[in-house]
């Protein structure tokens, strides 16, 4: 009986990490807010602060953003409507001055479609797979052992470039640029 018990242990373990390892997990109900704060900009990234809190906001490429007449200045205070991802907002309304831009609509689909801007160069990566998992978006995949980045779901938020404020810090051979 007890080896039994532990064989459905180790199965479920078993289990548990092939699915982790799939990066395959149920996805929760999506948590909407709706946060005041003021812009920061670090690089190519967009950060919200409220309080104690920070957020980076997952826009749309730069190239949308100024199709949609929408420039992002430091220190703007703004209210945004979107949806929680870990420690980031994917933004579906941004207001400045009284003024509100849509970018997505209530399924969570750009209103305005173009290609993200961000290239791997396959001679430089080292396949090391760092890049897929800390794409909030999914635009990350893997083709013959080299990363390559789908241009339909990029928003260029520059995590695979630049990192996050904690932990990861980007592509660590420089792999993946600008076009």
């Amino acid at each position: 009986m007890r080896i039994k018990a532990f064989l459905i242990v180790l199965c479920a373990l078993w289990i548990a990490a092939a699915v982790i390892a799939a990066g395959v997990t149920e996805s929760p109900e999506r948590q909407m807010v709706n946060i005041d704060g003021r812009i920061n900009l670090f690089g190519q990234r967009v950060f919200l602060s409220s309080g104690q809190e920070s957020y980076q906001l997952l826009l749309l490429p730069g190239i949308a953003l100024d199709s949609l007449g929408l420039a992002i200045h430091a220190d703007d205070q703004v209210e945004i409507e979107g949806e929680i991802r870990s420690q980031a907002i994917l933004v579906y309304k941004f207001t400045v001055n009284d003024a509100t831009t849509v970018l997505r609509d209530e399924q969570g689909q750009a209103v305005v479609q173009v290609m993200g801007g961000l290239r791997v160069i396959p001679s430089q990566c080292i396949s090391c797979r760092l890049c897929v998992n800390q794409c909030p978006l999914g635009a990350i995949s893997f083709i013959r052992r080299k990363a390559v980045i789908d241009p339909e779901k990029c928003i260029e938020c520059y995590i695979c470039v630049e990192g996050k404020p904690v932990g990861f810090k980007g592509c660590p051979v420089g792999a993946i640029q600008s076009n």
